[in-house]
């Protein structure tokens, strides 16, 4: 860029940064509120004052004085006493049956004493006959367990049996192709080699006989024994070549055949029996689930009548004192002989020695709750006794307003007496919440604050002016605020300013919105 043109672009600024310099030093200088002004651009506020002529201000009927004492923060609700541990004792056998005892209303028990007793008679024989079901789902079950032992060992002696078939048809088959056949072939062989000799033999003997009996020197006799030794022999000879044939051609492979097919259907059997015994296992295992589960229901049935039976006796759970249990539609009040149903209420055990008190807080003073808040409590029955108390716990969520007004929100806050009072329960209190307390806090009445524009002003009379001044709250009472800033011990305040100071509250508006404007054309 030219340096003519940066030159010209410093002075413009310049020009421009003086110009709005000029505003607002004269915005001071006119004497409006620098209060505003100082909140936007400083990091801490401080309170400016514009006087205001007494004549913009209506007839002032009233003002007070700010001044240091304690304040407390006391939240005065009323509720009804009850006590903390309350126990309804129901009747837990489920079915229809009789009070045949019942403590007397109004008697002090102990813990684990007996309130009321319930007809036990039907109830004896029910458990009698779950008890002896019980014992014969036990012996049934025990008989499973031993037929499934004598099934494994039934299985191991079949297996064991398969497996030896199996062994000793693979052995005969084995034992006949490598030594029984080759045996049978040479032995054939060696007889017919022998039958062949004889032959030979007889054949040759015959010839010489023939030729014996040619020249006279052997008789026919002769001749046909010799011919009948080589017929013998002949026959012999054929009928060993003959079996050496069938063997070969035959017998073998029928042998053969049949030692293999052993073989197999014993191997076959040997799966059969692991199979058959798998079953057979499998069979008396589901016999042996089947009565466990028969077990188990009939014992949920001997426990249910076990503590049918025990629930006809009702106890108290803790200290107390017994109230009849009150029902809208019961025919009959509470007493013996009186028939009474599942679940039905029969007495109220209250603990007179833990009370509390139930209340309700507005909404708007959720953020002074707190467990451990102390408290008092004075009884309508006797106002000039205090009892104290501490905040127990509060709900976590708005409960509706009570008749006429739903479209409350309020929230329950449940606050413990002290211990070793006791008092009736139903009483009416009323209770003061003591949120919070200071002993020396600066303080005006809730009638001297205004708020205009998210800003807390007071207006101070200054003799004949009055100025107005924000300030910072603190905590708050009933009809007190706690000032923690832009107020001094002693100042003189006027009350109901929205009504005796509108014109002042016009023109502190005013002011501020000029320091705004002027504070905008600054940061621009």
């Amino acid at each position: 860029m030219p340096e003519g043109h940066s030159s010209i672009e410093v002075t413009v600024r310049r020009g421009r940064r003086l110009r709005r310099w000029a505003v607002l030093l004269g915005v001071i200088g006119l004497g409006v509120s620098g209060l505003i002004g100082g909140r936007a651009a400083l990091s801490e506020p401080e309170p400016r004052e514009v006087a205001v002529p007494v004549s913009l201000v209506a007839p002032m009927p009233g003002t007070t004085v700010a001044r240091r004492a304690p304040l407390s923060l006391v939240l005065t609700q009323r509720g009804a006493l009850d006590c903390v541990q309350k126990t309804t004792l129901f009747s837990r056998v489920e079915w229809e049956t009789k009070l045949t005892y019942v403590l007397p209303e109004g008697a002090f028990v102990k813990k684990g004493d007996v309130v009321a007793s319930l007809d036990v008679s039907k109830l004896r024989e029910e458990y009698g006959d779950e008890q002896v079901d019980v014992m014969t789902a036990e012996t049934a079950l025990a008989a499973a367990e031993d037929a499934l032992l004598l099934q494994r060992i039934d299985n191991e002696n079949l297996l064991a049996s398969a497996g030896l078939k199996k062994d000793l048809t693979a052995l005969s088959l084995e034992g006949y192709t490598a030594a029984e056949y080759p045996y049978q072939v040479r032995d054939l062989e060696r007889q017919i080699a022998a039958a062949e000799d004889a032959l030979h033999t007889a054949r040759e003997r015959f010839d010489f006989t023939q030729r014996l009996r040619t020249k006279g020197y052997a008789q026919a006799v002769e001749v046909d024994k010799v011919r009948l030794t080589l017929n013998q022999a002949e026959q012999k000879f054929n009928d060993l070549s003959e079996s050496l044939r069938v063997l070969e051609k035959h017998q073998h492979q029928r042998t053969l055949k049949a030692l293999e097919g052993d073989a197999r259907t014993a191997e076959h059997n040997l799966t059969r029996a692991e199979s058959l015994a798998e079953l057979r296992l499998l069979a008396r295992q589901r016999i042996i689930n089947s009565q466990r589960q028969r077990l188990m229901r009939q014992k949920q049935q001997f426990d249910w009548a076990t503590r049918m039976l025990a629930e006809c006796e009702i106890r108290a759970p803790h200290d107390g004192q017994v109230v009849y249990a009150q029902q809208r539609d019961a025919v009959e009040p509470i007493g013996e002989g009186v028939k009474v149903k599942f679940l039905q209420p029969i007495a109220v055990i209250p603990d007179r020695s833990k009370m509390k008190v139930t209340v309700r807080v507005h909404e708007t003073q959720r953020r002074l709750l707190s467990v451990g808040l102390p408290s008092e409590i004075r009884t309508d029955a006797d106002p000039r006794r205090v009892i104290r108390g501490t905040v127990a716990g509060f709900s976590q969520f708005p409960v509706t307003g009570r008749f006429p007004n739903y479209d409350l929100r309020e929230y329950e806050v449940v606050v413990n007496l002290e211990e070793g009072v006791e008092l009736t329960p139903g009483l009416t209190a009323r209770v003061d919440l003591i949120a919070a307390s200071k002993a020396d806090a600066l303080q005006v009445p809730f009638e001297a604050v205004t708020e205009v524009d998210d800003c807390h002003l007071v207006f101070v009379r200054q003799g004949t002016d009055v100025v107005p001044c924000e300030v910072t709250l603190g905590e708050r009472s009933e009809d007190h605020v706690e000032i923690l800033a832009g107020l001094d011990e002693g100042q003189l305040v006027v009350l109901d300013p929205r009504e005796r100071c509108q014109d002042a509250i016009v023109s502190w508006e005013r002011s501020r919105r000029d320091v705004l404007q002027s504070v905008t054309v600054l940061g621009e």
